[in-house]
């Protein structure tokens, strides 16, 4: 959906429910159609949050890592609730950021494209049961 003073458009919007903690991000395809997979996003926002000393701190290398790859085609925001500190926010992502890494991101430079469609299914699907 495009919004343009110029045709009509629709604004679509959903209600959701979520337990504490939790982030919500909302970002344009800039943000993530340049990497390799959704894997791959959810990695970069993860690793990005492990390297970070303060929550501007991590806005500052995740947008540096963002523009390497999509120049200036880019707008995210996040919102964060019920964390306490920044230390427990990284401390929550921990064992995630490891298991990304082993389960996705390790080695899929050399996996096959059923494969790849093969490990973006598995990731749906554990989305989906959280």
């Amino acid at each position: 959906n495009v919004i343009s003073v110029s045709a009509d458009f629709v604004l679509h919007e959903k209600v959701i429910q979520s337990k504490l903690p939790c982030i919500v991000i909302h970002s344009t395809d800039g943000c993530f159609q340049y990497l390799s997979s959704p894997m791959h996003f959810e990695y970069l926002l993860l690793k990005t949050l492990q390297q970070a000393e303060s929550i501007c701190n991590w806005e500052e290398i995740l947008l540096e890592e963002i523009r390497k790859v999509s120049g200036d085609d880019h707008t995210l925001t996040m919102s964060i609730f019920g964390y306490g500190s920044f230390d427990c926010l990284k401390k929550s992502y921990v064992e995630r950021l490891q298991y990304l890494e082993e389960s996705y991101i390790r080695g899929w430079e050399g996996l096959s494209e059923d494969t790849h469609v093969a490990l973006w299914n598995k990731y749906q699907g554990e989305l989906r049961k959280e």
